[in-house]
Formats: structure tokens, C-alpha cells, sequence
């Protein structure tokens, strides 16, 4: 899918097919007054993945993708609740997960939101991930929530059981 903007707020979208090989693109802007831009051009090299019958299921050296999203719309600090969090969490997980088909032999999702979002339920996600992941898989996370930077430079996504984000390092280094 191929996107491009055109000011103030305009945007196309087009759906192509690859085909296997080179695909060149050219992109060309047009002022007002019809004054073309030089060309911006890009060459697309794909090479389709063969996947047998029996790697279709993900058994034999299929490439699986592993796709993490989490998004935190309430927090158990309700100061920290945000608004849009969880449905952009959402829009990524079912755009990816329509593309994937085509590509992945198998796409296994885990999605965790709100209440469900905490430090043990990230882990506990994570630790699933890796024990069915194999070196050739893809990995995907996607997170939709607070981020906070430590007084010590350190960054942390917040879960939803952080319940204060700035001046308590210790319990943030525990749980974010």
C-alpha cells in the first residue's frame, strides 16, 4: 500500500500488487500552477517466499509473524487515562493482521488493553512469544500508552499498573 499527502490535509492511498522481481515507482507533485517536481523514484526488488503445502500451517520452516500491540486507554491512576490509545492499538493490530496474510504462513496476535495491560501480563505475553518464535520469524510490538523518561536518562513504556510517572524511580524501574 502506497501512501502520499498533498498539503494542507490531503491523502491517497493506492493498493498495488508486486510482482516478483524489480517494481519501480515514480512520484511527480503538481503546484497550482501545473509546475512539475523532479521526480521521486523508488525500485521495489520481491522476491515471493515459496511456501509449501505443509509450511501453509506454520509446521515445517514456515515464517511466522508474532504480533505484540498493546493499547492503554485507562490507567489505574485515572490522571494518566487517555482517549484514543486502545482503538489506534486496535486499527494497527487488524491492518497488520490483513496484510500478513499473503506473506506469514501464520500470524499469531496478542493483544492486551487497559486492565490487562499490566507489567505480569506484558511479561507473561513476552514470555509465550519466546518460546514458539523460531530465528526466521518476524517480530512486530506496538505499544499506545505513556512513555516516561527516568531522572536517570532511562526510558519506559508504562503499563497500566504504574500508578505515578515521575519522582518514583524505583517502583517505574520495577514495573515499567
Amino acid at each position: 500500500m502506497l501512501k502520499y499527502f498533498r498539503p494542507p490535509i490531503y491523502m491517497s492511498t493506492f493498493t498495488v500488487s508486486l510482482n516478483k522481481g524489480e517494481n519501480s515507482f515514480k512520484a511527480l507533485a503538481f503546484n497550482s500552477q501545473r509546475t512539475e517536481s523532479q521526480p521521486a523514484e523508488m525500485l521495489f526488488i520481491y522476491n515471493a517466499p515459496k511456501v509449501s503445502s505443509s509450511e501453509a500451517g506454520g509446521t515445517k520452516g514456515g515464517i511466522q509473524l508474532h504480533l505484540f500491540v498493546i493499547g492503554i486507554n485507562k490507567y489505574k491512576n485515572p490522571k494518566y487515562n487517555l482517549n484514543y490509545a486502545t482503538a489506534d492499538a486496535s486499527s494497527f493490530k487488524e491492518a497488520v493482521e490483513k496484510s500478513s496474510m499473503s506473506i506469514f504462513s501464520k500470524t499469531t496476535v496478542f493483544f492486551i488493553d487497559d486492565d490487562n495491560a499490566t507489567t505480569e501480563g506484558i511479561t507473561n505475553a513476552l514470555e509465550k512469544i519466546k518460546t514458539t518464535a523460531q530465528a526466521k520469524d518476524v517480530f512486530i510490538f506496538y505499544y499506545a500508552g505513556h512513555g516516561v523518561m527516568s531522572d536517570k536518562k532511562e526510558f519506559f513504556l508504562v503499563p497500566t499498573d504504574v500508578t505515578q510517572l515521575y519522582g518514583a524511580d524505583g517502583a517505574l524501574s520495577q514495573k515499567g
